[in-house]
């Protein structure tokens, strides 16, 4: 039987990566997220996070935190229709 996991190649250590790596994470635990990101944060400092806090939601709003090595933003969405995804992932795609 072969090892269905991936091999390692060309590519694959931070140092060789020609894209940048996001994870978003979205959640009402504020402690549980950022305990997540510090993690990923520690095991990989070039990945981008982006923290949508959801503790606010009842009233339209969603704390928007993306984080890099050498940024740490914050900023409220507004959400009209409740998407968070129309407000960050269709500009990146469009661009």
């Amino acid at each position: 039987m072969t090892d269905p996991s991936p091999q390692p190649g060309p590519g694959d250590s931070p140092e060789d990566r020609t894209r940048t790596e996001l994870v978003v994470l979205g959640g009402m635990a504020g402690d549980g997220v950022e305990a997540v990101i510090g993690a990923i944060r520690r095991c990989d400092p070039s990945v981008v996070v982006l923290h949508h806090d959801m503790r606010d939601l009842r009233r339209g709003r969603v704390h928007r935190r993306p984080r890099d090595a050498d940024r740490d933003e914050r900023s409220v969405l507004e959400l009209a229709h409740g998407c968070v995804v129309r407000e960050d992932v269709l500009p990146t795609l469009a661009g």
